[in-house]
């Protein structure tokens, strides 16, 4: 097991990486993602996220456990106390998705 660091946010949930450009969030865009991204230390996530254009209020970091060196599963996120996300779900900030990933 790799210990490793995942970004965190209240308002966005856990940081899942980027995809041209645009950040996937587990709590409003997942991009289809089922892990997310890690980072060996706890300076080097916060020196990632202070390299966004946009300033991420509350950001922090989180220890987890993870099998594979550079992503953390949504179990082993569970695990360090993050909630769950459905990957095939797309929410905006205040939407509640619903058990089939459809906004209600």
């Amino acid at each position: 097991m790799h210990n490793r660091f995942v970004l965190y946010s209240e308002e966005l949930g856990v940081y899942l990486g980027s995809f041209i450009g645009l950040g996937c969030w587990s709590k409003l865009e997942t991009g289809g993602q089922d892990s997310a991204c890690v980072f060996s230390d706890e300076r080097s996530a916060l020196q990632y996220a202070a390299s966004w254009k946009q300033e991420i209020p509350g950001i922090k970091t989180v220890a987890v456990k993870c099998k594979d060196a550079h992503e953390a599963t949504i179990a082993e996120c569970q695990a360090a106390g993050l909630p769950d996300w459905n990957p095939n779900s797309y929410t905006r900030p205040g939407e509640v998705d619903d058990a089939d990933g459809q906004v209600t």
